[in-house]
């Protein structure tokens, strides 16, 4: 299971890129926009959020989501049409191109804030 930072910083990232103005009204859907997200999780993260708890990650996190959306190179502006969260899930052979975040079946995107970890041989 990812830590709790782990997961801020991949969801969180995903969120920003879901067109929503703030992090405040992402987290006032009634479940997460993002497969892959359990809604026990999501409630947890939404805590988290609400009672203050790593909120330069949460922050962070949601800037780099708003970039890739509003990146020519990324998603032009628009909202993905899907966002995938693959932290929990374990592939069944070794990963070559690792990643936390599939959107729209077409990018695949690896978070690392802060990390001095580059690649995950797991």
């Amino acid at each position: 299971m990812p830590s709790s930072r782990t997961q801020i910083t991949e969801i969180a990232t995903a969120l920003g890129m879901t067109g929503a103005p703030s992090l405040d009204t992402a987290f006032d859907q009634p479940g997460p926009p993002v497969v892959g997200v359990s809604a026990d999780r999501w409630r947890q993260l939404h805590a988290l959020y609400r009672a203050g708890a790593h909120l330069i990650d949460f922050e962070g996190a949601w800037r780099n989501g708003r970039a890739f959306r509003d990146a020519t190179w990324g998603l032009r502006g628009r909202p993905p049409l899907r966002i995938e969260w693959k932290g929990p899930h374990k592939p069944p052979a070794y990963e070559f191109l690792p990643a936390d975040l599939r959107v729209d079946h077409v990018f695949l995107v690896s978070c690392k804030h802060d990390s001095h970890i580059l690649a995950n041989t797991s």
